[in-house]
């Protein structure tokens, strides 16, 4: 099973020499991506949320499938979609352009 869609190319440097690998989603990437902003409310993010809940077959680590959420909205949301929740989304989830 594949990790899901890669985050941008990450330049390391080791010497002096530079190098680029990509990375997985994880862990609070999501956040930073959308700023720290809940994508049902607009306020203060400090989760990440799954749009498909993982249990119910969703990537765990797929830009598309993840955004930032306020922990009153996650709870609300809970192990639904958004519609099934009667949650709207401000924003659409995407992939971050790398950054060189």
């Amino acid at each position: 099973m594949s990790p899901g869609p890669l985050a941008p190319l990450c330049l390391f440097v080791e010497g002096s020499h530079f190098r680029a690998r990509l990375h997985p989603v994880h862990g609070r990437l999501p956040l930073d991506r959308d700023r720290h902003r809940c994508a049902y409310c607009a306020g203060r993010a400090s989760t990440v949320d799954h749009l498909l809940p993982v249990s119910r077959g969703g990537a765990a680590r797929s830009w598309l499938n993840t955004v930032s959420a306020c922990i009153a909205c996650n709870q609300a949301k809970a192990n639904r979609t958004p519609h099934e929740a009667g949650m709207r989304l401000l924003v659409k989830p995407h992939e971050p352009k790398a950054q060189t």
